[in-house]
């Protein structure tokens, strides 16, 4: 549906010429990072927009007949389905509801990675315990940034810039795996567990946090992309074999307190102060960033208390971090008899080449 031209003409495909245009003059002469999806995105929004003021025309007309933009306002009325984009591919799945509550309900019944809130708190408090959670997160990170800026390790800037005020619970959802899945013995396709975190405690820190640990997400054997793998991989020994890995639920299995040491031992390795922080103020920071998380689903309120979530601005950082620091041990202590001769990783996609 994303590519579907307009029902009725108006030259739609020549008015957004320009912006394709833009765009496209602005990829080939910047750096392949996730800001150029997020000017995509919003060229795409201006063309459109601008178009629709322009024609002077109801937007529901753009991609659908009247017929089909009533079929799909009465599917998402009914409260006993789920409609979503796949986790692969640009399709449009339909679920029954209460088959992807009780799947999503399974994975995160993991309590070696998540608790509930409402075991947290004592029947007796008379506030709302989901609340009292969200609040007591915002005091301990306001108490840990008051004494950073009281101590001047950090900018008056940076603390209203981080200082939660009104903030939320995560939501999390899953994504239909439907490329794996199996309807002859499933009910439903898995599903890749998402957390939307814009507006919890952390997300301030979080992209705050980011930029600093972004050097240290990748060495030699990280793939930028996939041309710049495909023009390398051309240049190997076609007489080797080929294996690929994929590492099973990344994310959720990276170790927090290890990582969160990783990523300080990194960070202050050669530095004494990182913006204006000493390691014990960056780690304690982090901490909070990492350990802090609370998201809802169904109605139930989680904290994470080990992994990272999908959809976290910190997760792809922390998740590159960590293998990036390991592999280059697994590989300096592998055996000379089946090392590798070749080694490439993207995040949790691994392609190697033997003798």
């Amino acid at each position: 549906m994303n590519f579907a031209l307009p029902s009725k003409g108006h030259k739609f495909e020549n008015y957004l010429l320009p912006f394709e245009l833009l765009f496209r003059n602005i990829y080939e002469t910047s750096e392949r990072d996730e800001s150029l999806l997020y000017l995509k995105s919003k060229i795409k929004d201006c063309g459109l927009s601008s178009y629709r003021v322009y024609n002077k025309k109801d937007h529901r007309y753009e991609n659908l007949s009247p017929e089909e933009y009533d079929a799909f306002l009465n599917l998402s009325k009914n409260q006993d389905i789920v409609i979503q984009k796949a986790d692969k591919g640009n399709t449009v799945v339909l679920l029954d509801r209460l088959s992807y509550i009780k799947q999503m309900e399974e994975l995160l019944s993991d309590k070696s990675k998540l608790k509930q809130v409402k075991n947290i708190f004592n029947q007796q408090h008379k506030v709302n315990k989901e609340i009292r959670h969200l609040l007591d997160i915002e005091v301990t990170i306001k108490s840990c940034l008051d004494d950073l800026l009281n101590n001047n390790y950090l900018s008056k800037e940076d603390y209203k810039l981080l200082k939660p005020c009104g903030s939320k619970p995560g939501i999390m959802y899953g994504l239909s795996k439907v490329h794996k899945f199996n309807s002859d013995t499933e009910e439903v396709p898995p599903f890749r567990p998402i957390l939307s975190a814009i507006g919890t405690a952390t997300y301030n820190l979080a992209k705050f946090i980011k930029p600093i640990l972004k050097e240290y997400t990748s060495n030699e054997f990280t793939v930028r992309d996939s041309f710049s793998f495909c023009n390398e991989i051309q240049k190997q020994d076609s007489s080797l074999h080929m294996v690929s890995f994929d590492i099973k639920s990344l994310f959720t299995n990276i170790p927090l307190d290890e990582t969160i040491d990783i990523c300080v031992n990194r960070v202050f390795q050669n530095k004494r102060k990182i913006k204006g922080m000493l390691k014990r103020h960056f780690k304690q920071l982090l901490t909070h960033t990492m350990k802090s998380s609370c998201f809802v689903f169904n109605n139930i309120y989680y904290t994470q208390i080990d992994g990272v979530a999908m959809g976290s601005p910190l997760g792809p950082t922390f998740a590159n971090l960590f293998l990036v620091y390991y592999e280059q041990i697994w590989l300096e202590k592998c055996p000379l008899q089946f090392k590798p001769k070749y080694y490439r990783r993207y995040v949790d996609d691994i392609f190697l080449m033997f003798e």
